[in-house]
């Protein structure tokens, strides 16, 4: 997300207007999705930073458990980094146009169901 960010920023992709019709909305709408992506994402480890450090270093810690910070800290990242990436791939597929060539879905959907099988069946202590 930061290159994409970077990409764009160089180019002047951020300027309204920069970029015309349906290719410029869906470019903006990439790019805008990596930039909030990115912004959240700081903000959310500054945040988090700040806490960890209030906790250490004050009575502040002994109120409240690191373990509620950091719950509440995902709870906020796990959304904020679903929609900004649904965003971005969105914008990415529907400026690819007919570039994007979709794989075999088929075989793909296949490898990932089978290995989800295997990573919960192994994760769950189930198989040893």
């Amino acid at each position: 997300m930061g290159t994409t960010v970077a990409f764009a920023a160089r180019r002047g992709y951020y300027i309204l207007g920069h970029l015309s019709g349906p290719t410029g909305r869906n470019a903006h709408l990439m790019y805008s999705a990596a930039l909030y992506w990115l912004c959240g994402q700081s903000a959310l480890l500054v945040l988090g930073l700040i806490a960890v450090i209030l906790s250490a270093t004050s009575n502040w810690g002994a109120n409240v458990d690191m373990h509620i910070i950091m719950t509440v800290m995902g709870c906020c990242m796990l959304p904020l980094s679903w929609m900004a990436t649904w965003l971005f791939w969105a914008g990415y597929v529907r400026l690819s146009g007919e570039l994007y060539c979709p794989p075999n879905l088929t075989l793909h959907g296949v490898i990932w169901v089978i290995f989800s099988f295997v990573g919960t069946f192994l994760g769950t202590g189930v198989g040893g």
